[in-house]
């Protein structure tokens, strides 16, 4: 053979194996990847306060919320995002001990969002993580509340006054895994620094009250280490 017959080979074969992924993609059997990161900043939008009621609505107090910004960095739209609660743990007097009570549950998605939904490339969702209510103006006791699936229910005691998505005051971290039907599963590490002193101002909370952030993040080789987009 001849270089432009080598030629014509090499053109008639990648355009049979162009015509071969085409024909898989449209299948399903091939897709595009999503690319997923979490990010959490300790002030808005992904932290704030809003104004909330009491369930007979006779009683309005303040609340703070923390919300997860689950991004897709990929160039496929990510599909069926779930993100999930794996370890609880709480500082005690040997360092951070696990929370034998806590349960491994799914986080529920902002605003009424379904579940498992879809991002598209370059764009996020918000997840919710935790709140706190006013717990001067209702006269409780201070804790924190996980938001699983199906929040505003949560899950009955476990053991006599511990709830297993309810904590009171104290130094924590959760371990979550983020992961989609077309993406690898990342795990992240999200301190949360519950103080017991209630404040009024927004600010004030996020600086000098309850404080949480993404801490470790445990990447695999694989994974590019990509920079907050609120920073750009």
């Amino acid at each position: 053979m001849n270089q432009s017959d080598w030629i014509n080979l090499f053109v008639a074969l990648g355009t049979w194996a162009a015509v071969i992924v085409a024909l898989l993609v449209s299948l399903g059997w091939i897709t595009s990847r999503a690319h997923l990161e979490v990010y959490l900043r300790g002030e808005p939008p992904d932290a704030t306060q809003i104004r909330s009621t009491t369930p007979d609505g006779r009683a309005q107090f303040w609340s703070y919320y923390w919300r997860l910004r689950v991004h897709n960095w990929g160039p496929g739209e990510a599909k069926g995002v779930e993100v999930q609660m794996i370890t609880l743990r709480r500082k005690g007097k040997t360092g951070m001990e696990r929370d034998r009570v806590f349960l491994p549950l799914d986080l529920q998605w902002s605003f009424g969002e379904e579940q498992r939904p879809r991002i598209l490339r370059g764009i996020f969702r918000y997840c919710d993580l935790v709140h706190l209510d006013d717990w001067t103006a209702m006269r409780t006791q201070p804790q924190i509340v996980f938001h699983n699936v199906g929040y505003p229910s949560i899950p009955n005691e476990l053991k006599l006054g511990e709830r297993p998505t309810v904590k009171m005051p104290g130094e924590y971290e959760l371990d979550v895994a983020i992961a989609a039907r077309n993406a690898r599963t990342i795990r992240r590490t999200i301190s949360i620094k519950f103080d017991d002193k209630w404040w009024d101002n927004e600010a004030d909370m996020f600086t000098k009250g309850t404080q949480i952030e993404v801490i470790r993040a445990k990447r695999h080789w694989y994974e590019r280490r990509r920079k907050d987009p609120l920073d750009s």
